[in-house]
This record gives C-alpha cells, structure tokens and sequence, in this order.
C-alpha cells in the first residue's frame, strides 16, 4: 500500500510540473507586432534633403557578371575623377631652414638674423638697457651755493648789520627756549590723596549702579506654550509693521525726491568747498618749498639749524685780514648737500661683534679618571 501511494504521490507532483513548464513556455513565446512597434519614427528630425551616398558600382549587387565588367570598371574611374584628391602635406619638422649663401652674381647674402638686430650693433648681439633716470633731488628750491647777506660782510653797513644781529639774537634765544622745555621736568601729576578718594568714589557708584541693577531685573518667568491664535496674533502683528516700514520708506523715498533742488544746491556747495580746499592745499605746498626743507638725519626728518654767523660790532674791524673767521667752508658744503638731498646722514649703530658659544674642549682622558 506504501508503495502505491508514493507512486501516485511522484506521478502527481510531475504531471504538475510538467503543467508549470508548459505554462511558462506559452508565456515566453515571441508575440506578432505591427510594423508601427517594431521600428520608432523620428518624428523631431529635420525635413531637408540630404545628399545621396554614392557606392562603389561593384558593391551595387551581389551578383557578378563578366560583360558587364569592363562598364563598372569604367564608372568607377569616372566617379574618382570627379572627387578633388586631398593635397598631401609635406612635414617640416626637425628639417632646419636652408639660407642662401651666395647671390646669384656670387655675391655674398647678409643672413636673417643680422638682419633684425640694429645696424650700428651687427653683426655683434647686444641686449639693450633703458637709461636710468636719475630722480630729482629736491623738490624745494634750494641753491647749490647761498650767498650770504649784506650784513654778514667784513665791511657792511651799519643798518643791514643790525638787522642780521637781532635775526641771530632771536634764533639763539628760539633755540635756548626749545633746550629749556626738553629739559624741564616732566609734571608729577596728581596727587595720591586725590586718586585714592577717587577711587573709593568710584567703588561706591559701581556698588550702587550694580544693586540697582539687581533690582531692576525682573524674575524670569518660564515661556509659556503658545496657542494657535496667539501665534495668528503674532503673525498679523509681524505683517502689519512689515506693511507700514514699507510705507515709511515710500515716503521717505518721496520726500527726497520732491527735495531735488536742495539736494542739487547742497552738492554744488560741497563740490565748491573741496575745490577751495584742494586750491588751497596747492598753494601751502608751494608755500612750503620755498621755505627750508626737513632733512632725514637719524632716521627722522628735521630742519638743518646752524647759528648765523655775524660777527659782533667791536670786532668789526674794516679790514679783511684782521678779521676772525666765523663757521667753516667744509659745514657749509655738508649742509648745502644735506638740504638738496645728496646724503643721507643714517642712525648711529655700535660695533657689533659676533656672537660666540664657548664650547669645552673633550679630552680623553677624563673618560677614563673615576
């Protein structure tokens, strides 16, 4: 009986699967389209015509007949004649240029590269450099030699002497006055009683601004869950100032436009100040080179200030070889190059020496000592 069973049971199950393959055969098999499936219409091209490709006549059909050889054979000839060959360039690369030596009465030819380099310069190659051009010393107007005045003479008159003695006078008391205020002590400034009651007032007032302060802060409160129409509320609220910052700002675009005129006549007024100031800073510079230039003298731009040399009534004598010499012609060449800006007088520096590690020398024998 078991065996029965089982037999029915493989007899069963293959018949259903037999069924399924067969199932899934007639599933898979090729279906008829319509021509309209099969192949897609380009739709979206372009309607011109286009040129026909011309083929080789013995690629025309497969079938080959000898009679008619000899008239395909003649086409295709025809068609190759009426195709322009493509010109067929010849590479130059790596083939140096070829110049002409000689001339055709045998005269010598000049080369190309002689030909591009200056005539007063060939045959020799020279790389020419623009001159330097040198920048102007000074822009103030300063002499190279400055004639002394009338007053400064070995014999001048009594009035042009008076006036150089009162300008040296005033410039020795000028320069006496400046050293007296370099020198002066600098103030001691305030007192300790007064800084000390100062800070304690400080210290109060800070104590009571901060109480006030504490006072005045109210205690957080915790936020509170916001309902639907608070929230509407707030956003009506937020619309509206949008809307009237709007408005504010239309009419103050407005206003300004109905203040054209005054606006016009400000900008007149504004352009008509810059051009006084620009004039007058036009004339304080010309101003300014014509009195002495400042001179870089230790790193810092000053004034050269030397005493005017005037020699006092008694030793005025009248005569030229009795008379004692005042200043030195080496000064007044050194000041004369340092006001047309010839030198430079640099900031003083020490000597410096060069840094040394003293190093001990290793001696062997001390590896060795215990």
């Amino acid at each position: 009986m078991v065996r029965k069973r089982k037999l029915q049971r493989i007899q069963q199950v293959g018949a259903e699967v037999e069924a399924f393959i067969e199932e899934q055969g007639e599933a898979t098999k090729l279906q008829n389209f319509s021509d309209e499936h099969l192949f897609a219409i380009d739709t979206g091209g372009s309607k011109s015509k286009k040129a026909k490709i011309t083929k080789d006549p013995s690629v025309w059909s497969g079938k080959f007949k000898p009679e008619k050889a000899k008239g395909l054979l003649n086409a295709v000839d025809r068609i190759k004649t009426k195709q322009p060959a493509a010109p067929v360039r010849k590479s130059t690369r790596g083939k140096p240029k070829m110049e002409t030596l000689w001339d055709a009465n045998g005269n010598a030819t000049t080369p190309a590269w002689e030909k591009e380099v200056d005539e007063f310069v060939a045959p020799a190659v020279i790389k020419k450099k623009a001159p330097l051009v040198p920048v102007p010393s000074t822009k103030h107007k300063v002499k190279a030699v400055e004639v002394a005045a009338d007053g400064q003479s070995y014999h001048p008159e009594v009035n042009a002497h008076k006036d150089v003695l009162a300008e040296a006078r005033a410039k020795e008391l000028e320069r006496q006055a400046k050293r007296e205020q370099e020198r002066a002590p600098l103030v001691t400034g305030i007192s300790k009683e007064y800084i000390k009651e100062s800070s304690d007032e400080e210290d109060d007032e800070d104590d009571k601004e901060q109480s006030a302060n504490d006072e005045e802060k109210p205690a957080s409160k915790p936020k509170e869950k916001l309902t639907r129409s608070d929230r509407n509320r707030q956003a009506r609220h937020k619309a509206l100032e949008k809307e009237l910052e709007e408005r504010r700002q239309n009419k103050k675009l407005l206003k300004q436009i109905n203040h054209v005129k005054t606006l016009e006549s400000e900008v007149k007024k504004s352009e008509k100040k810059s051009k006084q100031k620009t004039e007058l800073k036009t004339k304080l510079k010309e101003k300014k080179l014509e009195e002495e230039p400042e001179v870089m003298i230790a790193g810092k731009k000053r004034k050269v200030e030397r005493p005017t040399l005037v020699t006092a009534p008694d030793e005025l004598s009248g005569n030229i070889r009795a008379l004692k010499p005042k200043g030195s012609a080496l000064k007044d060449r050194f000041d004369s190059l340092l006001k047309r800006n010839k030198i430079e007088i640099g900031k003083t520096t020490r000597n410096k020496t060069k840094w040394t590690k003293f190093v001990p020398k290793h001696k062997y024998k001390d590896d060795y000592t215990v």
